[in-house]
Parts: structure tokens; sequence; C-alpha cells
């Protein structure tokens, strides 16, 4: 079971073999392979080698460690993820499972006993039983066919050494094990050169076929890469923010446009809506939750609702905290409901001892929050009144 680590980091590609049974990586002075990110631990994690191939476990490390842009302390590798440290990328190359072993042989037959002649005496059993004599012209016959036989294997020998695709394979196999990028590109300008005809064809069409997918897993790693560097970006520009950006806003909607299924959509979301609005709607939100839950409690409805509506209007803000101000909103109405009932009671009350502009002015408050369906309710118990 072979696999490879090829890190990628601060210009420079490395590639390092996994021959123990558990390679640590930082940049320790005792780490098996060293990294140079500012944000790596001094033993940020290892590799193991199980069972079912090799596993990445995270040494509790200060930053964390991702596996194809995800978060995780163990996971098993397959061929082409991507574990990030910071800015350094490591690619992992191999086998996921270790080969099955090979089937065991049946014993050999071994012969205990020689056979026996017509009179029970032992016989030779490297030979007839009885005298044998070759003649001379089958012995002329066994030489020629021998001479032939010798001719042939010469033939295919030197057929076979002159293939000129099996050295064209060979070089390209030697190219593409160094795992280079520009050398497996080479290896494939190589293996489209292999001529049908030739006994390396099929096996340059495997190895072909595995490069691109290496390549494949190599470009995916790149992209990542490029992708986490302007997320980074965007995130320091957002950390920083004090007024509308429009150059932050163009950014987010290019990276959203570009990386539709990436894990930092909703947070780059966040960030366009910042640069649109000039503050963190997330910050705002938080004020907006207090002043409205404050106002609700001192049965100030009308300022409550008027707070959240207010902000709900704010541009982009229902994109992402839509959910949230909903939830915010039934809650409130629950408690206005309740009060409104209690109201409700008391204005009748009045009515009863002949105090209608007590009632009256109950109603008019319940009108002026202006929630439904209560205020249309207020409203028909005032023009009752009047």
């Amino acid at each position: 079971m072979n696999g490879k680590l090829v890190v990628t980091e601060a210009g420079r590609e490395v590639v390092h073999e996994l021959l123990d049974a558990v390679t640590v990586v930082g940049k320790g002075p005792d780490a098996d392979l060293t990294l140079r990110d500012a944000t790596a631990s001094a033993r940020h994690f290892e590799v193991r080698r199980i069972d079912q191939g090799f596993k990445v476990v995270d040494l509790e490390s200060k930053s964390g460690t991702k596996v194809n842009g995800k978060f995780t302390n163990q996971h098993l590798l397959a061929h082409g993820d991507v574990i990030s440290v910071g800015g350094a990328k490591i690619t992992f190359m191999g086998a996921t499972a270790p080969a099955a072993p090979a089937a065991k042989q049946p014993p050999k037959t071994v012969i205990k006993e020689s056979p026996k002649n017509a009179e029970g005496a032992p016989e030779p059993i490297y030979r007839e039983p009885g005298p044998k004599r070759v003649r001379q012209k089958d012995n002329f016959a066994i030489w020629a066919g021998g001479i032939v036989a010798v001719g042939i294997l010469f033939i295919l020998v030197m057929q076979s050494t002159n293939d000129e695709g099996l050295v064209q394979y060979e070089d390209a196999r030697r190219k593409s094990d160094t795992y280079n990028t520009a050398d497996m590109k080479a290896a494939l300008d190589i293996i489209e050169q292999i001529s049908k005809n030739s006994d390396a064809y099929d096996r340059a069409q495997d190895l072909k076929e595995r490069i691109q997918k290496d390549l494949a897993a190599r470009r995916a790693a790149d992209d990542l890469a490029k992708e986490e560097a302007v997320f980074d970006a965007l995130t320091k520009k957002f950390h920083g923010l004090k007024a509308k950006d429009p150059v932050l806003e163009r950014e987010c909607t290019e990276f959203l446009a570009k990386a539709p299924t990436s894990s930092h959509v909703a947070d780059v979301k966040r960030y366009k809506i910042a640069a649109q609005l000039g503050f963190d709607p997330e910050k705002r939100w938080a004020d907006v939750r207090v002043e409205a839950a404050a106002a609700a409690q001192r049965t100030e409805f009308g300022t409550a609702f008027k707070t959240l509506s207010a902000f709900e209007e704010t541009e982009g803000v229902k994109d992402i905290l839509g959910d949230r101000i909903a939830a915010l909103r039934r809650s409130m109405t629950t408690e206005l409901e309740l009060w409104v009932s209690g109201q409700t009671k008391k204005a009748q009350s009045l009515i009863e001892k002949g105090d209608r502009d007590g009632a009256k002015k109950i109603y008019e408050a319940i009108v002026a929050i202006g929630v439904e369906p209560m205020a249309t309710t207020a409203r028909s118990a005032l023009n009752l009144l009047k």
C-alpha cells in the first residue's frame, strides 16, 4: 500500500513518501514533514497507516486541520484529498486500502514410491520402461526443431527490445512517478506518441488514465487553494469595513459567481451586504433584537414593531436574516395578543361603567400599533362607540 503527500506552499512543491506507520506534519524540529506556514503548530497533524489505507488525525493544533475545505479531527484519506493548514495545501496521492493477499497455492504432489515393472522390480521414474534407441534421423529432426525455436525466440526478443513504444512507456512512467505537474504533462505527451501496434500501448493507456486523474486532483487542490486565498482576502476587508465599499461588493459578487458551491457562500453573502450597507448586518441585528424585545416588555409594542420593520426593509437584510426576523416577529405578536386581550377586557369594563372615553383611548392605542388583525378589531370597536 503506497501513499504520497504533495505539499504546495509559498511557491514550493515537495513530495513526501508515506513509508512509516505514522508521519507527523508540522513546523517543529521533530516533524517528519516540515511546514513553513505561520499558523501551523509544531506537531499539527499526523498521517497514520491503517488497514483501510491512510488516516489524517489532528494533534489538537491551534488553527485546526481542514480536509477538502472542512475542519476535521480524523478523516480516512482518499486519492486526491486536500489537507489545508493555513496557506499550505497537502494533496494525498495513493490507494485507500491495501491490496488483497495473494491466494495460497495448493501443495505439489510428492512421489513417494517408484513405479514397478512386470516382474515387480522398481522402475526409474525419469524414463519410460524398457530400452528405447533414438535413430539418427530423429536426432537430426530434434536438433533442427531446436534451432528454429531458438531463432524464433531471438526474433521475438529483438522485436521486443527494439519496440520504441516500450522505451516511450518507461520514459512516461518515470516522469509520472515524480508527481511534478510539468513532468506529468510531459508524460501524457509521450504516451500520445506510442503506436497502437506497440506491445506497450494498453499499459500506456492505463498509465494515461491514472495521470489524468492525478492532474485533475491537482487542479482541484489548486482551485481550492486559490478559493481559500480569495476568501481570506475578503474576510480581511470585511473586518476593516467602516463605510460602503463598492469594490468589496464587486469582489464578493465575483466569488459567488465562480464558486457557487463553496463552503464560504453564506459568509461571502454577508460580506456583500455589509459592503452595500457600510456596516455588518449581523452586528446591527443583535442591537435591533435587544431594542425590539425591550420595547415589547415595556408594552411599547408600536415602537418594537417599527424598529423591527425598519431594519427588515434595509436592502439585502432579508436575504440573510429573514428567518430570524420572522421568528422574533412571531414571538412579539404572541405577547401583543395577550396584551390586547387584557386591554379589550379593560375597555369593556369601562364601557359598562359608562366611561366610553376611557375605552376609546384603549382601542385607539391598539389601532396605533398597526398589527393585524388586532388593529382592525379595535377599529370596529371604535366605530361602535361613536
